[in-house]
């Protein structure tokens, strides 16, 4: 029986380089905005916010229970016995394990930055709005502060 040579286990299927790379360009456009929060020039309302991270919790459940589900698909097939058998059980276990897994892994990390995204713009919303009301009360105060004016009579 002729038996290949080299390393025992199956190149990494295709999968993982191509989901790998779509998520690329999403995840440096997801940096980018977490910057612009850092930076304090994206903001968002608590509503706003609240819709967010809730449906980013809900796609992080999924893709959390997602990756524990991959590995229950570590285990070996029973495809035969033969060198033909044992090379494509090994390459669907490879593929359904060592290439989902990690793009799903990487997948979190982007919900994750999401999130912290979202969290600082609400936090910038919310001392943007301090921020105005008190200008807003230092300006009545100083309004109060004109002769004549809050109610006294001229």
């Amino acid at each position: 029986m002729n038996k290949p040579t080299g390393s025992s286990t199956p190149p990494p299927p295709a999968f993982a380089p191509a989901a790998g790379g779509a998520l690329a360009p999403i995840a440096g456009q997801v940096r980018d905005v977490k910057m612009q929060a850092k930076k304090g020039s994206l903001q968002l309302s608590d509503e706003a916010a609240e819709g967010l991270l809730g449906a980013l919790a809900e796609i992080e459940a999924t893709v959390n229970q997602l990756i524990r589900d991959s590995r229950e698909l570590d285990v070996p097939l029973r495809l035969g016995a033969n060198f033909v058998g044992r090379t494509m059980s090994e390459r669907l276990r490879e593929a359904a394990t060592s290439a989902a897994t990690p793009v799903l892994q990487d997948f979190g990390s982007v919900l994750n930055d999401l999130e912290l995204t979202v969290r600082a713009a609400r936090k910038n919303f919310k001392a943007t709005d301090a921020e105005a009301q008190d200008l807003l009360a230092d300006a009545r105060r100083r309004l109060d502060d004109v002769h004549g004016y809050g109610g006294e009579s001229r």
